[in-house]
């Protein structure tokens, strides 16, 4: 067995430099969502320019949170309303499609 003395000493390089780079530099990817909402708002545009009152035009409504066929009654610059009373805001909109050409 060999003494821990026998053993030869290791070389430690006291001028390394350790960087950090990670703490300065971040990289994010960001989905323009910028696109999709103006051609949301210029469909939402026709629906209530188009020829009738909007709540004989049936639509499909996708959200985070619902999808559903129903009817608009009503629009802002930041809502929707639905003919079920149900107040969407604009933003939360993923797709809404037309289902009638009445």
């Amino acid at each position: 067995m060999t003494s821990i003395k026998k053993l030869p000493k290791l070389y430690k390089n006291e001028k390394l430099n350790i960087k950090n780079n990670n703490k300065k530099i971040c990289y994010v990817e960001r989905k323009d969502n910028s696109k999709n909402n103006n051609n949301i708002r210029e469909t939402i545009n026709k629906i209530f320019n188009g020829i009738g009152r909007p709540y004989n035009v049936k639509v499909y409504l996708q959200t985070k949170d619902l999808s559903k066929e129903t009817s608009l009654l009503a629009k802002n610059s930041e809502f929707i309303i639905t003919i079920d009373n149900e107040k969407i805001p604009i933003d939360s909109i993923i797709k809404i499609e037309r289902l009638s050409k009445k």
